[in-house]
C-alpha cells in the first residue's frame, strides 16, 4: 500500500512537472547560421552583440567568439588555421577633415591609434586616423 501511495505522488510530480514546461513559454534568443532568432515567445529584446554558433565565418564572427587579433593594417583574426581580414569601409574623407562636427553620440574606434571617438567626424578630425569602425575601442 505504502509503495502504491509513493508511485502515486512520484507520478503526479512527473506530470505537473511536464504540464509546467509545456504550458510556459520560452523567453530567449539563440543562435542560428551567426543572427539572433527568437525562440519561443519572446519578450526579451533581440541582442545587439553578435552571436557566434561555432561556426566562423568572418572577421567580426572571429573576435566574438574571443580569438585573438592581430594588430596590423587592416586587422587579422585566425580561428582554427583559418585567418580573417578586417574588411575596412570607413576611410576618412577629406571633405571630413576641416569641416564641422555635430555633436551626435555614436561612437567610432579610430586606427591606427586605437582611440574611441564620440562619431566619426571627431575621428577624422584627428591627423593620426586614417579609418574608422563602428562602436567603441576594445582594448
Amino acid at each position: 500500500m505504502k509503495k502504491r501511495k509513493w508511485l502515486l505522488i512520484i507520478l503526479i510530480i512527473i506530470i505537473l512537472i511536464f504540464t509546467v514546461r509545456l504550458i510556459t513559454q520560452e523567453d530567449d534568443y539563440i543562435c542560428v547560421d551567426g543572427d539572433w532568432v527568437k525562440h519561443g515567445a519572446s519578450n526579451a529584446e533581440k541582442p545587439t552583440g553578435y552571436c557566434v554558433d561555432g561556426k566562423v565565418n568572418n572577421f567580426k564572427e572571429c573576435i566574438a567568439k574571443g580569438n585573438p587579433v592581430m594588430e596590423s593594417y587592416p586587422r587579422q583574426c585566425i580561428n582554427n588555421n583559418q585567418t580573417f581580414t578586417e574588411i575596412i569601409e570607413n576611410f576618412c574623407s577629406t571633405k571630413e577633415l576641416g569641416g564641422i562636427c555635430m555633436t551626435l553620440y555614436d561612437p567610432v574606434c579610430g586606427y591606427p591609434i586605437k582611440e574611441t571617438f564620440s562619431n566619426s567626424c571627431f575621428a577624422c578630425q584627428n591627423q593620426e586616423v586614417v579609418y574608422w569602425i563602428q562602436g567603441e575601442c576594445i582594448i
